[in-house]
Formats: C-alpha cells, structure tokens, sequence
C-alpha cells in the first residue's frame, strides 16, 4: 500500500485493533470469549491483533468512504479520494467539459455547463430536454469492470408532469453494445405519484424498483448514488439518496447482456415529457466502492494545529 501522509486528527480515526480467534482466525467480537464458529476460548487480549486496515487495502477503502469521508474537511476529501478507488471525479469547475469523453446530444437536448447554481463551488452541468426522446447526455469512458459506484449531486426544475412519464438522470452503460445501460436512476411518475427509480436486469428481462421517499422535489440537491455489480449469481444494484440505501436487489443473474460497463452518463433523457426540464448535476465521483454525501462536519478542536 502506497504511503500517505496523513493530519494526526486522521489517522486517530483509523482503528488500532482487530479482534480473531487465535486458534482459526475467525474474526470475533472486541468483547468475545469463544469463538463461534471452532468453540475455542480466549481472552480479549489474546484475540487482540493489529487492524487489519493496515494491510489490506479494501479495508481500509470501505473505512475510509463509510467513517472518514463524511466526517473531513473538503480538502481532506479530495485528497483521500485521489487515493483510494476513484476512477473519475469532476464538478464541473474547469467551466467546461474538458475532463469528460463528449456529449450525446439528440433532438432539443442540450448540455452546458453554468455557473448559475452549483452544489459545491462555482459550476454545474446544465442538461435540457423539452421533447419526447429529447437526450442531454454528458458522458466519461473507464476501464471495463464488472462492478461500481457513481455518485452525483442532482437538481432539476419539473417532475415528471404525467402519468407513466420518465426522466432519466445517471447511469452505467457498456458502449460496445450500442449503449447498453448497466443501471440506472430515474424520476417516474407512478399514477400521479413522482418516485424514484432503479432500472435493474435479472434472469434475461428489465425490472425497476421504486420509492416515493425521500421525497423527490424540484430546485433542491439530492445525493443520489447507484451501485452496479454484474454476475451470473451474485449481482447487485443498489441507489442510496444522502446517504441512505433506499432500494436494493441482491442475487441477481444480471450479466446475460454484458459482462463488464466503461462508461458513466450524467444528464437527462425524456420519455414522454414534453415540458422544459432542465437537469442540474455536480459533484460526480465513479469509484470501486461506497462514495457517500460530501458533507463536511468537523469540530473546531479536530481543526486546531492542522492549518484547516
């Protein structure tokens, strides 16, 4: 594992211990006596090893999204996230589009960057519809993977006016198949009732889940986040909105069409609409695992001394 230097406010963040069994090094409870799974008694500082962070990257990423991420400062962010599984981050504050691949653009679609509102900073991307199969896609190209996390801050301006009336938002897609989608996240409008969306693939045929919490709401900053793994067995698709996983579906057969995705879209595809919308996205973070909210809440004592 690459060396990092790293604030001393960080790293007493980091856990000092691990606690396994001695006798077969199954992981066990800080307060555990016997172990579960081979019978054998200890006591705790027999079971008392170091953190296995310290060894093994993956956990030492999980810890770093789940526990210090939402807990640092802004700059403290970015520099840990250039380290640790980003595969591409952007928001925008370039004023353009230059850190991404290109746009697909088709009908009255638009997208643009502006420094009109943004969630952090100055800039976000502007992508517009106002037609039926209007597209204001920006989209980044990455090394194929058969899994991943992408996060994005997302505002729009109207939600789905009618019944059955879409409004795509992100997604991953496998551009060798013409654009094949991965998963998704949409707006629908169910009966009358706007919901999210996550469009999902098991067993040969395309589902969605929904829900009508958070309440979805026009000129207002959600977090949205969207998990895919693709397999035969184990595949996954999760979205998590500011922090908290609202829809999950586990087990699925889901790479039947493809086995890996390389590209992430950010923006806004109607189906149906046939009103101005206008899609506002920032803060767009792909990664190989959890990415979370950006939130930053530090107490004056963490900042004193580290020239925060």
């Amino acid at each position: 594992m690459e060396e990092l230097k790293l604030p001393l406010f960080i790293l007493c963040m980091f856990p000092l211990w691990s606690y396994e069994c001695p006798s077969c090094h199954s992981p066990v409870n800080e307060r555990d006596c016997f172990c579960k799974k081979c019978g054998a008694k200890f006591t705790q500082l027999q079971s008392r090893v170091p953190w296995r962070g310290w060894k093994d990257k993956k956990i030492m990423s999980d810890f770093i999204h789940k526990k210090v991420i939402p807990i640092v400062p802004k700059k403290w962010q970015d520099y840990l996230l250039q380290h640790w599984t980003v595969l591409f981050s952007d928001g925008f504050e370039s004023g353009d589009f230059s850190a991404w691949t290109g746009t697909l653009l088709v009908g009255t679609g638009t997208a643009t960057v502006t420094n009109t509102t943004a969630h952090h900073g100055t800039y976000s991307a502007k992508c517009f519809a106002t037609a039926d199969g209007d597209k204001g896609w920006v989209y980044r190209t990455f090394t194929a993977r058969a899994d991943g996390y992408v996060r994005v801050y997302f505002k729009t301006d109207l939600l789905p006016s009618v019944a059955g009336y879409i409004l795509q938002i992100v997604g991953f897609y496998y551009t060798g198949g013409g654009g094949t989608p991965a998963g998704r996240i949409d707006l629908i409008n169910d009966a009358g009732t706007i919901k999210w969306r996550m469009n999902y693939r098991n067993g040969g045929v395309w589902y969605d889940s929904r829900s009508a919490t958070p309440t979805p709401a026009t000129n207002t900053w959600f977090c949205l986040e969207l998990k895919v793994v693709l397999s035969s067995t184990v595949g996954e698709s999760r979205l998590y909105i500011d922090g908290t996983e609202i829809l999950t579906q586990t087990g699925l057969n889901n790479n039947d069409l493809l086995t890996n995705f390389d590209i992430v879209r950010v923006g806004i595809e109607s189906e149906g609409e046939v009103n101005d919308v206008n899609h506002y996205i920032d803060c767009v973070v792909v990664a190989d695992t959890y990415i979370g909210p950006e939130v930053a809440i530090v107490s004056k004592r963490m900042l004193v001394g580290v020239g925060l």
